[in-house]
């Protein structure tokens, strides 16, 4: 299962459901006269968490890239030594037979000097 961020976990309907409301929120927070010419701290509180929830979405989209490349290479290198290991095993069971074979001449050779 693929690791995500808390955000991504909770699907991107729940994350736009999120902006929607904070975007409401500051709408219906603005002040209502043109007297006041200062940033509402409560507008601009909403204002940093959006931005800093855009970050934590962005940072989970690169770590989610991240991780799926990483089990591409997992599986194309695990796949690979699965294949090498195939072929070595049959090259020793002929290197092992090669070897008693070899092994039986040198006897039957050492049995006819002897002689």
């Amino acid at each position: 299962m693929a690791r995500v961020g808390p955000l991504l976990a909770m699907g991107w309907r729940n994350v736009a459901v999120l902006q929607a409301c904070l975007v409401m929120g500051v709408a219906l927070l603005r002040p209502v006269t043109a007297a006041s010419s200062g940033v509402n701290p409560l507008e601009k509180t909403v204002e940093l968490m959006t931005a800093l929830m855009r970050a934590v979405v962005a940072d989970g989209e690169k770590e989610q890239a991240a991780y799926s490349n990483l089990v591409r290479w997992c599986k194309g290198t695990g796949l690979e030594k699965q294949a090498k290991i195939k072929t070595a095993t049959k090259q020793r069971s002929k290197l092992e037979a090669t070897l008693q074979l070899a092994h039986a001449q040198h006897e039957g050779a050492t049995v006819r000097i002897d002689q």
